[in-house]
């Protein structure tokens, strides 16, 4: 991975959120990590802060005020925001969350694994995705079913 890679997490869970940022200092991936509490923090968040955008968001569905498909649904609208690759990060496994989130636009569907070590396998992963390259992965690799 080149440079510094900036990520930015949506997620009303404060103990997600620090197992999150525990993965990324476990993979030692050069990285800086923004935090949200929900969709409408971090829309406020990233429209103000256009000269330093996330090169990846990962959202949670379930959250309080604007939840994640309301999040995915306005960003994806939004011209300067549009093309960050957003990972659904979230505990739901059902089809109709996949099949719903990539409609609107999702990059990656990241189930919340229960162990430590394979969650911080899958952040490595998706960190390491070269996300302007789409030859660079699958449907397969990006978790899409």
């Amino acid at each position: 991975m080149s440079g510094e890679k900036t990520v930015m997490i949506v997620d009303d869970e404060p103990a997600s959120v620090k197992l999150f940022q525990e993965a990324l200092k476990e993979i030692n991936l050069n990285s800086d990590c923004k935090i949200a509490n929900d969709g409408k923090d971090a829309l406020d968040k990233l429209k103000t802060s256009k000269d330093d955008l996330p090169q990846l968001i990962f959202l949670d569905l379930n959250m309080p005020r604007m939840n994640g498909r309301e999040f995915l649904a306005k960003v994806k609208k939004e011209r300067g925001l549009k093309n960050i690759p957003v990972i659904i990060w979230t505990t739901s496994a059902a089809q109709k969350d996949i099949d719903e989130t990539t409609a609107l636009g999702a990059s990656y569907y990241l189930i919340k694994p229960n162990r430590f070590e394979e969650l911080c396998n899958q952040i490595k992963l998706v960190m390491e995705i070269d996300w302007q390259r789409p030859s660079e992965w699958t449907d397969e690799k990006a978790g899409l079913r």
